[in-house]
Order: structure tokens, then C-alpha cells, then sequence
């Protein structure tokens, strides 16, 4: 920078704003003070050169003379004053094409408080004085929702299922907040190596960190029904833990899944069970015990989406909101952490993630959104969204006005044009393709769909353009356009008999 900058009231915020953010650009600053007070915080907080230092009394009404003589006879480039009383004066030092600033202050009312703020929105805090503020002051703290909690060395943590990705980085840091015993229970064991090279770790770092195997043998059902595969051991192994384990643990953490709250389309087993952990952990904390129930999602960097990038994918374009791996460690530190139970922020029995806004889904346009459309989430939807909500908004913003589209067109080879461009683009986005990568001439099976995206296809085709087909595998994407078109346009014609 290395400009002249003159700053009257070194003891204002504003004032010393200024000299902090015009010594960060390497300007040449002078202070005026009025009083010793602002004298010794320009010399000995901000370490001004005493001689860039202009006592106002000292100088009176040869201020100019002063400056002057400070820059050569240059003059300064800027001036700020946030007191708005030396402004006018300030024209006699100041240097050619320089610039005067200045904060003006009139905040006799409320009203005249708020016209001024909307009026000059950039210019700094506006601050008004009511009878209150005569007596004592309250002044707001911040209050820490958590503390860094400190786990106990004498105390065995238990973790079930916790050797997979996101298990792991649970076991380090319960060891990293003073855990030294750790019982894994798994039905797969320490099977993998990265598994195996943590429980190596923990040992040689002197943890007492042990794997206990369960016997498939007492979930005789599992072979005969796709639904208990996943129902029963999240349902009846909680309750075995829930019955068998001490009442009086520190605490006791579900690390349940977002799908509990807002569905999974192909595996409502999975659904059911996790929804069971969140019912259970209210259910022991309405006991006096406690207890929480994470209902995680999209965990970045760590658990199966680490991974399976075709996971990632599919929850992403299903609208699920990712999570680091430190935010999601903070949520665990603040479920355990039984001691804010008794301050102003209890912690709930249920902790949701991965679940965004109306706003957070319109910015992330996700292809399939599919939780968004039931009521359960109808409030939710219109947090950060746009007046007229959530569909409406993503619907003006990209255009996807389809059934329109094919009424407006004057052939069925045009209508089946925008129809296959539709159905390419959001195969596209729901895949983590480009559209170029699709050729119409293709069937969608040659791009690796699976039933789950089948079923979305199925779903989106009947909500965008009202027309039902039973599937789309076997036949090209021209072609399914071409049915969906004429079956589109016939139904116009109908409408119009």
C-alpha cells in the first residue's frame, strides 16, 4: 500500500479497525489522539512511532501544519474518522486524489436506528442506548454446548460391529479421549487386515483391545427370509444389549441410520430395524438411563461409502447430506457426554444427520430427492427454500417442466426428442455421468442400472409425465421415449375430445 493514512479515535472499534487493517496493508499511519488514554494505546497496544503520534491539544488549530510536516508537505492519501468531527478540516492536509471516511451516528430512536442500518448497511455496528442500559448491563456468553470429554481408563467401552471403516475411527477415538479396554463384538471377527493392523496398534500402544466372535447358531430365521437378514440382528441384538448390559453405564449409543427417518427404497428391513434402535433409546432414556440413537448418513471418508463409490453415488443423488468424519466424531463426543443431561442443553434422545434442508436440496439438485416428496418432511422443505418451496423452485430452475414440453411439440418425433433428452439427463445425474456418455440407440441396461435404479426410473417417468410403464429394461432408450411420448400425447388428444 505504503499510502499516508491519518486515523482520529484510536480508542473507537472503529478506530482501531482502521489501524490494524492499514499497518496489515503497509500503510504509513499517523494518529491523532485527544486524551493520554488514546495516546498510550496508539503507542504501546498498536506500537505507532511516538512521532507518528499528533496530540490534538498540543496542535489545536494547526493540525494541517502538523500532517504537513509529517508527509513532506505530500499530505495524506486517506483519512478516517469515525467521529465525523474533523472532516471538514481535514481538507486542508490531504493529498490529491485522496479520500476522506467518515461514520455518522444519529440514533435517537429506535426508527431512526433502523432507517439508518438499512440505509448504510456497510458502514459498521449501529449501536442504540435505551433507559435499560443505564443501569446494570447483561451482556450475552457464549456457553460451550460440550466439553472435551474424558473417557475412563478403568471402564470397558463396548462396541458392536465396530471393526469396518467407520467403526475403527469410533474405536481411535474413544482411545484418543482415555479409553484403555475395548471389547469388539463382531460375527465376522478381525477379519480384514485393516482390522487386524488397528487391534495391533491399540496393543502395542498398551490398549486392552479385544474381539469376541457371536454364534450365528441364535439367529436360526436368517436363512429363510430376506427380511430378518437385516431386521433381526439390529432388532434382537439391541434388546439382548439392553437386557443384559448394566443399567447403570455412562452411556449407551445406537449408531443407528438416517434411512430410519426418511426410508430406503429397497430395503425396508434395513429401515425397520434402525427405527427400532431410535424407538428403543427413547424407551431407556424414558427409564432414567442414558441414551442416544445417531441416526448417521453420509459419513465422508470412512464406512462403506469410503468404500464403494457407486454407494456414494446413489445416496448422493438421493439428496443425503455428507458429514466429515471429525463432525460426526463431535456428535458421538456430545452423546457421551452425560454431563450436559442437567444444563439448559439437554441431549436428545434421537440426533438425525444427513437430512438437508429445502434449501440444501435445491442448491445440490440431487436427481431423486424421493424422501422429500412425503408429508412427514413437508415443514422441512420450506427451511432455506425459496417462497414458493422446494419443487416448484427446482422445477422453474431447471426447466423440468416435462409433460409442457411434450404437449407444445408439433410431432411425435419432437416429443420424443425432449423426452429422451429428459430421461438421459437424470439417468445422468442419478449415475455420476455426463449426458454425452448415453447413446440413445442403447438401453439403459448397457449402463449398468441396477433394480434400485430401475424402480427410481419407473417412479420419475410416471411423476414427470403421468404415463405408467411397467419397465425399462429390454428396449432402448429411443425407444422407451417414443412409448412415453405417444402415450403422452394421446392422452392430450383425449383431454382435448
Amino acid at each position: 500500500m505504503g499510502d499516508s493514512v491519518l486515523i482520529f479515535g484510536p480508542s473507537t472499534v472503529y478506530g482501531q479497525a482502521a489501524i490494524r487493517v492499514a499497518s496489515a496493508l503497509g500503510g504509513n499511519v499517523l494518529v491523532a489522539c485527544t486524551t493520554a488514554d488514546e495516546k498510550f494505546i496508539a503507542q504501546e497496544h498498536f506500537k505507532i512511532n511516538p512521532s507518528h503520534i499528533i496530540d490534538m491539544k498540543t496542535a489545536g488549530d494547526k493540525l494541517d501544519a502538523y500532517v504537513l510536516a509529517l508527509t513532506q508537505q505530500l499530505g495524506v492519501d486517506v483519512v478516517f474518522d469515525p467521529t465525523s468531527c474533523h472532516i471538514e478540516q481535514a481538507f486542508a492536509y490531504v493529498a490529491e486524489y485522496s479520500v476522506c471516511c467518515a461514520i455518522e451516528h444519529n440514533m435517537r430512536d429506535l426508527k431512526a436506528a433502523l432507517i439508518q442500518a438499512s440505509e448504510k448497511p456497510f458502514v459498521g455496528s449501529h449501536v442504540l442506548f435505551t433507559e435499560a442500559d443505564k443501569g446494570p448491563n447483561l451482556v450475552n456468553v457464549h456457553t460451550q454446548s460440550t466439553s472435551d470429554i474424558a473417557l475412563s481408563s478403568s471402564a470397558t467401552y463396548v462396541l458392536v460391529g465396530g471393526l469396518g471403516g467407520l467403526g475403527r475411527s469410533i474405536a481411535e477415538h474413544l482411545v484418543r479421549r482415555g479409553a484403555k479396554h475395548i471389547a469388539f463384538v463382531s460375527r465376522s471377527g478381525a477379519s480384514s487386515a485393516s482390522a487386524q493392523s488397528m487391534l495391533v496398534k491399540m496393543q502395542t500402544a498398551g490398549i486392552d483391545a479385544q474381539v469376541f466372535t457371536t454364534d450365528d447358531a441364535a439367529f436360526p430365521s436368517m436363512n429363510y427370509e430376506r427380511w430378518e437378514r437385516s431386521f433381526n440382528p439390529k432388532v434382537i441384538g439391541s434388546i439382548n444389549l439392553h437386557e443384559q448390559l448394566p443399567q447403570d453405564m455412562d452411556f449407551f449409543i445406537f449408531l443407528s441410520s438416517s434411512s430410519g427417518v426418511i426410508g430406503n427404497r429397497g430395503q425396508a428391513n434395513y429401515a425397520a430395524g434402525n427405527s427400532f434402535q431410535d424407538a428403543l433409546a427413547r424407551h431407556r432414556t424414558a427409564l432414567g438411563m442414558h441414551s442416544v440413537s445417531i441416526n448417521l448418513g453420509l459419513v465422508l471418508g470412512a464406512g462403506m461409502v469410503a468404500e464403494n463409490e457407486g454407494l456414494l453415488d446413489a445416496m448422493k443423488a438421493s439428496g443425503f447430506i455428507g458429514i466429515r468424519m471429525q463432525d460426526a466424531l463431535s456428535v458421538l463426543d456430545r452423546a457421551m457426554d452425560r454431563s450436559n443431561v442437567k444444563t439448559r442443553l439437554p441431549v436428545p434422545s434421537q440426533i438425525v444427520t444427513a437430512v438437508g434442508t429445502g434449501g440444501l436440496t435445491i442448491q445440490n439438485e440431487p436427481s431423486d430427492p424421493f424422501w422429500t416428496q412425503t408429508a412427514l418432511f413437508r415443514y422441512l422443505n420450506q427451511v432455506d427454500a425459496p417462497p414458493h418451496g422446494l419443487n416448484s423452485e427446482a422445477r422453474r430452475k431447471a426447466g423440468q417442466d416435462l409433460q409442457s414440453m411434450i404437449r407444445a411439440s408439433d410431432t411425435l418425433d419432437e416429443a420424443t426428442q425432449i423426452v429422451c433428452t429428459a430421461l438421459i439427463d437424470t439417468m445422468a445425474r442419478r449415475k455420476c455421468m455426463i449426458s454425452e456418455d448415453f447413446d440413445r440407440y442403447q438401453s439403459f441396461d448397457s449402463y449398468g442400472i441396477d433394480s434400485l435404479d430401475s424402480m427410481f426410473l419407473l417412479g420419475w417417468i410416471s411423476r414427470e409425465t403421468g404415463v405408467t410403464v411397467q419397465t425399462v429394461e429390454g428396449v432402448t432408450i429411443a425407444e422407451l421415449g417414443q412409448i412415453i411420448a405417444r402415450r403422452s400425447r394421446l392422452a392430450v388428444e383425449e383431454e382435448r375430445q
